[in-house]
């Protein structure tokens, strides 16, 4: 979809091919996805913290800070927090290779990872649609392509699919070692699954002595990149003029709007049930019909009119 017109907002491009009547509720849609996912993120990172690990310290501070923290990574532009997160998911990605090589020497119930006999359709099915919401986060790319130079766009895709690979290729490696630590039969009494398999691997010497701490400050940076991607995204689609110009002070003023509604949004969803229900019962609906549909009417939409469309004549100066 970034490619049709890359020089274009994704609002613009909305708006152009599906004229505004149709592009601005879909814009809506998009932005209220995007403020979703933060605020239930934030839900999530405040409630874990607070029940396990800082008991003392109110739910709600915990998410105002990361609220503020993501809001600051986002505050100076898109090259600067682009450099924030290459800083932020590299040293990730290597400390979980390194994680994951450390736990397979943990792992008792290697057979547990082999493929099944008989294969439960339904039950993959369903266990798949609700774990999608690992992936929904991709749809920020729809707004970064227009901010990438033009010179390193194909590279950037490359980079993208790679990403990609990357990731499932992690999620199925921590997928498989999770399983043969802890056996499949634990893993509807935890709720933590990583977290528990890593606490058994326990380094003397090292400077986190459970694995399982190093994992929550991966997780918590993690929730930090994601939760400021979310921002980003939002309020780079408020602040846009017409005109497509970015109006520095609005963006700034968006930012701060999206990071405090998020925080507000989290505080009714007080436990993990609630939160679950309700993005599993709505938000995830919402979001995989939205990702599957859109693209669906603005490809069909622009092979269909594209020899109707004409590009209008650059203006001339005097």
């Amino acid at each position: 979809m970034s490619e049709i017109n890359p020089d274009r907002s994704f609002a613009a491009l909305l708006r152009s091919l599906l004229t505004p009547y149709i592009g601005w509720p879909i814009q809506a849609i998009r932005i209220g996805i995007h403020w979703m996912l933060a605020m239930f993120v934030i839900a999530n990172f405040g409630q874990v913290m607070h029940s396990f690990f800082l008991p003392s310290t109110p739910a709600w501070a915990v998410e105002a800070a990361l609220a503020g923290t993501a809001m600051y990574m986002t505050w100076f532009g898109t090259a600067t927090f682009a450099r924030t997160l290459e800083a932020i998911l590299l040293p990730t990605l290597l400390g979980s290779i390194v994680i994951g090589l450390l736990v397979v020497t943990r792992m008792q119930d290697s057979w547990a990872i082999l493929p099944v006999s008989r294969l439960a359709i339904g039950p993959t099915l369903s266990g798949a649609y609700h774990s999608a919401y690992i992936f929904v986060g991709f749809e920020t790319l729809g707004q970064i392509y227009g901010h990438v130079r033009v010179d390193l766009r194909k590279k950037a895709r490359r980079n993208a699919y790679g990403a990609f690979g990357i990731s499932a290729l992690m999620y199925l490696y921590g997928y498989m070692v999770t399983i043969g630590t802890e056996g499949p039969s634990a893993l509807s009494d935890i709720q933590w699954p990583p977290v528990s398999a890593l606490r058994l691997a326990n380094l003397q010497g090292f400077f986190i002595s459970k694995l399982g701490l190093l994992v929550v400050v991966l997780w918590g940076l993690l929730a930090l990149a994601f939760v400021g991607a979310r921002y980003w995204c939002v309020a780079q689609n408020l602040a846009e003029s017409p005109s497509r110009t970015l109006k520095v002070g609005r963006y700034h003023l968006m930012l701060a709007l999206i990071a405090a509604t998020s925080v507000a949004g989290a505080q009714p969803l007080g436990n993990v049930v609630t939160l679950v229900h309700i993005f599993q019962s709505i938000g995830l609906p919402v979001t995989m019909v939205y990702l599957i549909v859109v693209p669906i009417i603005i490809l069909s939409v622009h092979y269909l009119t594209r020899g109707r469309r004409t590009p209008k004549a650059p203006s001339s100066s005097g």
